[in-house]
């Protein structure tokens, strides 16, 4: 080889790796700033995910079903970053790391039952199964507020508090692109029986708010909340359709089978950080045989 940029040091261990120039000096006080905001971006969060899933399929002997981060899936012609994939050989999860600085609020009404609505391929194509649970809360509303540390609400003007409707739905519909990519590149013989399963973990307080139905008045205001806590995980079900869904759209192979599913409901795990590790052998028992 005719090197054309001189001579390079053949011993690694004199090597600069990283063309250092000295080490940066910040005021006091700015590395803290400078973490705060690196930590915004989230990519910690989706290292933190990638570790936790590591260790407990490590600690189980999971072989080569071991989580693969920041997997890049070229789909429709477009590159979608998923943030953890783990493969356990009958269900594959479809991990979406969201970074926030809002809390997360979901509405209960305690009359309802809990559903859950599980995705997965069969030989006529992709399906869903519902089936109550009384494993998991379920939930279909939301909204993101910000609560300061004395745990007062913040407001953005005298009457306004600091909300925000796009933090929880932005996360479910990405997790669900994700989800949507795994599935078209799954092979059809991994595809029949097999469970996708989308979950959403945040650094987000999950505040559940259960209610009684029969609290609503006549405008249409909830006059009672019956209990108001943390919580460390639960089901979101979204009614909304999917493109795989869709049978309107123009045809298009999902897992090398048609895709046949009519069925709106589609349930999204979210869990908190400090929760993932206790929830997600309990999220690994859900299957689609069982009935409650």
């Amino acid at each position: 080889m005719r090197r054309l940029f001189g001579k390079g040091r053949r011993k690694r261990d004199h090597m600069n790796k990283f063309g250092e120039l000295g080490e940066l000096k910040l005021k006091e006080g700015e590395r803290d700033n400078l973490l705060y905001v690196l930590n915004r971006r989230g990519a910690i969060l989706e290292e933190k995910v990638f570790a936790i899933l590591k260790n407990c399929a490590t600690e189980a002997g999971g072989g080569s079903s071991l989580p693969v981060l920041r997997k890049i899936i070229n789909y429709n012609g477009e590159p979608v970053e998923v943030d953890v994939v783990l493969d356990n050989g009958e269900k594959i999860f479809i991990f979406e790391a969201k970074k926030t600085e809002y809390s997360w609020v979901f509405l209960k009404d305690r009359n309802k039952p809990n559903h859950l609505y599980l995705i997965y391929g069969s030989e006529k194509g992709l399906r869903v199964k519902s089936r109550s649970t009384p494993d998991f809360v379920s939930v279909h509303s939301d909204l993101a507020v910000m609560i300061d540390k004395d745990g007062k609400l913040v407001k953005n003007t005298k009457k306004e508090f600091r909300t925000a409707y796009k933090d929880v739905q932005g996360a479910i519909l990405q997790v669900l692109k994700e989800t949507e990519a795994v599935i078209s590149e799954t092979d059809k013989d991994k595809f029949i029986n097999r469970i996708f399963v989308p979950v959403i973990v945040t650094n987000a307080n999950l505040i559940l708010v259960e209610y009684d139905g029969e609290k609503i008045d006549d405008k249409g205001d909830l006059t009672k909340v019956k209990t108001l806590k943390n919580v460390g995980w639960l089901v979101y079900n979204i009614p909304r359709f999917i493109k795989w869904d869709d049978g309107k759209q123009k045809s298009f192979l999902v897992g090398n089978v048609p895709h046949t599913d009519t069925k709106e409901m589609k349930s999204v795990f979210i869990v908190n950080i400090r929760s993932l590790k206790e929830v997600l052998p309990h999220i690994e028992d859900q299957d689609i045989g069982r009935q409650y």
